[in-house]
């Protein structure tokens, strides 16, 4: 079994020997669209930490966690990106630090952690989709068969490769995204009054409201 620092130096060895490195697969705006819409995708799936602690704490918290959560995980990821440019990420950081029976256990666990998490999406989808559909809602066939071929859509576009992922999750972000972009001229336009307090309101959060704010922001 190869040791863990053979492996690091395995990587570094072989980037100086390169020196092109490997191809370039996405550009920088690119890289940006698939990461948002991976990370979040839009304002969706924090209402229930918006009805717990209100607008206003959840943009703090968003702040906080941004700092403190994802920006030392950001650079994490850069760093290890960087000390090991081959497309595999966490399991060749896992080998090279702890040895291929946790890199093996870590790619089981993820693998199985990505089968319930994708699970959530498609329904999550046909849940928002159906207030301008509404036979998604009534009748439970179309729903299935709506999420379905999400899910045959987004595997095909996998299979084919990422160039064709990353036009297809940026149309995917401007949909989903396009509702909150229209929202300030709209409500301008229909000459809607802002109500601040009620933004800044934070309502009283019990024991489970706070873990309800937290869990979702999280």
């Amino acid at each position: 079994m190869r040791g863990p620092k053979l492996a690091v130096d395995d990587f570094a060895a072989a980037g100086a020997a390169g020196g092109a490195g490997p191809a370039r697969l996405l550009s920088w705006p690119a890289l940006a669209v698939y990461a948002y819409a991976l990370m979040c995708g839009g304002a969706y799936g924090i209402e229930q930490a918006v009805g717990s602690g209100g607008a206003a704490l959840v943009i703090a918290g968003l702040g906080v966690l941004s700092l403190v959560y994802a920006l030392p995980q950001a650079l994490m990821v850069a760093e290890l990106s960087a000390a090991f440019p081959v497309s595999g990420s966490s399991l060749y950081w896992v080998e090279a630090g702890l040895g291929e029976r946790w890199a093996l256990v870590n790619a089981a666990s993820l693998s199985l952690g990505m089968v319930f998490d994708a699970a959530i999406w498609p329904g999550l989808l046909t849940s928002y989709a159906s207030a301008l559909v509404p036979v998604l809602a009534a009748d439970a066939r179309v729903a299935l068969g709506a999420q379905a071929a999400a899910v045959a859509l987004a595997c095909g576009a996998n299979v084919v490769g990422l160039r064709l992922v990353v036009p297809a999750v940026a149309a995917a972000t401007a949909v989903t995204v396009a509702p909150f972009v229209l929202l300030l001229p709209a409500a301008w336009g229909a000459r809607a009054a802002f109500d601040a307090a009620a933004a800044a309101a934070v309502p009283a959060l019990t024991p489970a409201g706070g873990a309800l704010f937290a869990t979702t922001l999280i």
